[in-house]
């Protein structure tokens, strides 16, 4: 685990400019139909990317990148493909990458895929029954000791390995939700990360994050 402050900042201004290879920019993505993909949707959690005249998502937040759009914000997908999901996200052309497993392009899988990350309405999301001190920490990103999963999960959306490194993007939320340990990436630069872990208790509260 890299704890270097130094390190952590200059990964931080470095990693937007150095795409990963084989999923930005080499392969071009195949487009898949499907009626689910042709609605409007509004996202469950807290999104991080890198803003742009089009802005750089990832499936599993990097921790390191700014606040783009808090949940509840309203998604148009206008493609969907194994390697990248292009959507407009509060009116704002947004592309989202995955990092360790492609987009599953069954039926099974989008759906899996859109439950996962998005509500059908905002009323699903109950965002207005969230106490106003947890709610500014959601989305603003910053989960606090003692929120639970589901307030966590909101803030920072869904971690890329859980437990013992078990990779988590293809897992459901309700899986994830079953764990309590989750590893986000802090960022990354020439394919070496750093990590962000959460723990949870027995009572599923948050108690700990490393580092």
């Amino acid at each position: 685990m890299l704890t270097n402050s130094f390190l952590r900042r200059f990964f931080a201004r470095t990693l937007w400019i150095l795409p990963l290879l084989g999923i930005i920019g080499c392969a071009e993505p195949v487009p898949v139909q499907n009626d689910g993909l042709k609605i409007p949707y509004y996202t469950r959690y807290t999104m991080r990317g890198q803003p742009g005249i089009t802005t750089t998502l990832w499936r599993s937040n990097y921790i390191a990148l700014p606040v783009v759009a808090p949940p509840g914000s309203k998604v148009e997908i206008t493609m969907y493909s194994g390697i990248r999901v292009d959507m407009n996200l509060n009116g704002i052309p947004s592309q989202m990458f995955y990092r360790d497993l492609p987009f599953l392009t069954t039926p099974e899988g989008i759906t899996v895929f859109l439950s996962k990350h998005f509500a059908k309405t905002k009323e699903e999301l109950n965002l207005d029954q969230i106490e106003k001190t947890t709610f500014n920490q959601i989305t603003s990103g910053t989960p606090a000791i003692n929120m639970s999963k589901e307030d966590v999960l909101m803030a920072l959306g869904y971690p890329s390995f859980v437990d013992s490194y078990q990779p988590a993007e293809e897992m459901t939320r309700e899986q994830i939700l079953e764990k309590n340990q989750w590893i986000y990436r802090y960022n990354e630069i020439m394919w070496i990360p750093s990590y962000y872990v959460y723990q949870f208790g027995p009572d599923g509260k948050l108690v700990k994050r490393t580092p």
